[in-house]
């Protein structure tokens, strides 16, 4: 069976998931494809920086216009992804560095940019009561912050479903819904008719998993009894 779909997103990391929401929010109706599920790499895992500081020059507006989206992240997800906003600093370990640091906050205030700040040694001491004494000084941005990784894709991902974004066979990559050796064929119907409840439609409207072959588990001694060529030996033999 053959379905049009008006976008398809390829990769469930945090910008993939992002992105299906949107779409959805636009009014579009996407299918995001992940090969094992949502959030399971680099999204996932990560040291969950939410940051404007130390930005290359041309990534700055669309990190300040990100930093909105973050501060009001629960208005748009119904969940605040533990995101705190406690200030990131860059630290300066001697003179010379804090003098690229002025350089660097006096250029963005010419471009207009007033985000990132020069503090003296007394502020930065009182940010980071750990920084060794002979620091001058650095640069503070106070908004920054960080929030899970984990939480924050999933949330998005949970957002973007309750939009439209998926139906059955998207869960099995969400979840890992229906992966045992059954392919779904004793949990599809549970969650074809939960997410058709959820949604407001009818478990025909959803539509129901896409099968795989039969898999058929086996054991180690009936694995050890197939008959073995010559190249099948080779292949694990070594020495």
């Amino acid at each position: 069976m053959t379905k049009n779909v008006d976008a398809i997103v390829v990769g469930g990391g945090i910008h993939g998931c992002s992105t299906a929401l949107h779409l959805c929010l636009a009014g579009l109706k996407p299918v995001l494809i992940e090969k094992d599920y949502a959030g399971r790499h680099a999204s996932g895992v990560n040291a969950g920086g939410v940051r404007q500081l130390a930005r290359h020059i041309p990534e700055i507006p669309l990190s300040i216009r990100s930093m909105g989206i973050w501060e009001k992240i629960s208005e748009l997800l119904d969940d605040d992804c533990s995101f705190e906003s406690y200030g990131q600093v860059l630290v300066a370990e001697n003179e010379d560095e804090l003098a690229v640091c002025r350089a660097r906050v006096a250029e963005l205030n010419a471009l207009g940019f007033t985000h990132e700040e020069l503090i003296d040694a007394t502020e930065l001491r009182r940010l980071v009561p750990a920084v060794a004494e002979t620091c001058p000084g650095g640069v503070v941005s106070r908004q920054d912050g960080a929030a899970n990784p984990a939480q924050t894709t999933t949330a998005f991902r949970r957002k973007a479903e309750q939009l439209g974004a998926t139906g059955p066979n998207q869960l099995k990559a969400y979840r890992r819904t229906g992966m045992g050796p059954c392919q779904g064929r004793l949990c599809g119907l549970t969650v074809t008719e939960l997410m058709a409840q959820a949604r407001g439609k009818t478990p025909q409207e959803i539509g129901y998993y896409r099968l795989r072959a039969p898999v058929k588990p086996i054991t180690l001694a009936e694995l050890a009894a197939v008959p073995k060529s010559e190249d099948d030996i080779k292949a694990v033999v070594r020495g």
